[in-house]
């Protein structure tokens, strides 16, 4: 959802605040939108999957 958040909504604001027209440039924010956004959701995921191997790692150390 947040990429398509991303690839629909940068583009808006920036033709909203005039800084790019209606042309290549607006397809290549959008593209770069959904690339930053893509790569947040993915450190995001690795971060979240470190935590609970981390978790669980512990929860059956001590149950040892």
């Amino acid at each position: 959802m947040s990429l398509i958040a991303a690839a629909v909504g940068w583009p808006i604001l920036l033709v909203a605040r005039d800084v790019v027209n209606i042309e290549l440039a607006l397809l290549t924010a959008s593209g770069l939108a959904m690339a930053n956004t893509g790569f947040g959701v993915l450190v995001h995921q690795v971060i979240l999957r470190m935590i609970r191997n981390h978790r669980r790692f512990r929860s059956s150390e001590s149950g040892a």
